[in-house]
C-alpha cells in the first residue's frame, strides 16, 4: 500500500498534463475578390490559464500566416507573411469577457461566459488574406501556426507570476495546398 500511495500523485500529475495545442482546421476559400482563411485552434487553454484570465491576467494569441506560390522549378516562393492577434481579458466590473481581434481593424466583442470567449479567441473566421488580383499562379501553400501568450503582463510582472512561463508555447505549422483558378477581371 505504501508504494501505491507514493505512486498515486505521479499518476494523477501525468493525467492532468494539458494536451498540446494544435490547429485542428485550416481552410482557404475565395470570394470574387479575395483569398479568405478559416482556422480553429484546439487545446489552446489550460485550467491555469482560465483561472488567470478570471483573475485579470490577459491571454494573447498570435496567428502567423504564410502564403507561398509553387514555382516552375518546384520550389515555393513566399507571397505573403502576416499575423493576426486575438487578446482575451476579463472586465470584473461588468462581469464580461472581452475578445479583441486585430487584423487591419480592431474588433471588440464581449461575452458573458469564458467558454464562449475561448471559442471566439480560438477561431479565425473569413480573414481576408490577399486580393486575388495579386496572385499570379494557381498552386499555393498556406501555412499557419499560433503563438500563445507572449509575455502580456505589464511591467515585467511575468517574473512575479510563477506559472506564467508555462503559458508560453506555440503550435506546429499546419500546412495545406491550394489550387486557384486564374484570376479574371
Amino acid at each position: 500500500w505504501t508504494m501505491a500511495l507514493l505512486l498515486a500523485p505521479i499518476a494523477v500529475a501525468a493525467e492532468k498534463k494539458p494536451a498540446k495545442p494544435f490547429l485542428s482546421e485550416l481552410v482557404a476559400t475565395t470570394t470574387a475578390q479575395s483569398l479568405l482563411v478559416f482556422a480553429t485552434l484546439s487545446n489552446g487553454f489550460t485550467d491555469t490559464m482560465r483561472q488567470g484570465v478570471k483573475n485579470g491576467i490577459p491571454v494573447a494569441f498570435t496567428f502567423h500566416i504564410e502564403l507561398a506560390q509553387l514555382t516552375a522549378g518546384g520550389d515555393y516562393k513566399k507571397v505573403l507573411t502576416t499575423t493576426t492577434s486575438h487578446r482575451l481579458s476579463y472586465d470584473s466590473l461588468k462581469g464580461l469577457f472581452l475578445v479583441k481581434k486585430e487584423k487591419g481593424r480592431i474588433i471588440h466583442t464581449f461575452f458573458p461566459s469564458l467558454q464562449a470567449a475561448e471559442k471566439e479567441m480560438s477561431t479565425v473566421n473569413a480573414l481576408p488574406l490577399i486580393p486575388l488580383s495579386e496572385l499570379q499562379g494557381t498552386t499555393y501553400r498556406l501555412r499557419m501556426k499560433v503563438d500563445l501568450v507572449k509575455k502580456t503582463l505589464p511591467f515585467k510582472l511575468h517574473v512575479l507570476v510563477p506559472f506564467f512561463s508555462l503559458w508560453d508555447f506555440e503550435t506546429d505549422w499546419h500546412t495545406i495546398n491550394i489550387q486557384l483558378k486564374p484570376y479574371v477581371k
